[in-house]
């Protein structure tokens, strides 16, 4: 027992700061796991859980664009996330009704599990007629019909 209480007196710098480090490691794991608390899920977390039966291919994005062929003069789609993005450029002397009807005729082309999946977002503009365009529109996954900014 001498020896113990020996080796104590003689090494008690070095336990204290032993113990204090350890505590620090403790602490400091503590408050990481309280900060990041999911830190090995994916950047979206689990709101994608799903997208693989719902994925939109490229050829369905092929067939949104053939929608506004006619009438544009381009158009992107993509898909990030649950959201589908149109950005569609379209060509002099289209109305807002005509975009918004060929807009509305893209839902046409989702299947019911996409529509119910899928956020879709409609960026649609026409250069030669700035008093009506650039106009929005937004379809919540859980609504049928697009949501449309008002005319200006």
């Amino acid at each position: 027992m001498k020896k113990v209480f020996k080796f104590l007196k003689k090494n008690l710098r070095i336990i204290v700061l032993a113990l204090i480090i350890i505590f620090v490691v403790i602490i400091g794991i503590m408050a990481k796991n309280f900060f990041f608390p999911d830190d090995a899920e994916a950047y979206y977390g689990t709101r994608l859980e799903g997208i693989d039966k719902v994925k939109i291919s490229d050829k369905k994005k092929e067939e949104f664009k053939e929608e506004f062929k006619e009438s544009s003069k381009s158009i992107t789609v993509r898909v990030q996330g649950r959201i589908i993005y149109f950005d569609v450029k379209l060509n002099e002397g289209v109305s807002v009704d005509t975009a918004r009807s060929l807009a509305s005729k893209t839902l046409d082309k989702l299947s019911d599990d996409e529509k119910a999946y899928y956020d879709i977002q409609f960026i649609i503009i026409n250069e030669s007629d700035t008093d009506h365009f650039p106009i929005m529109g937004y379809k919540h996954h859980t609504k049928s019909a697009i949501s449309w900014t008002k005319n200006r």
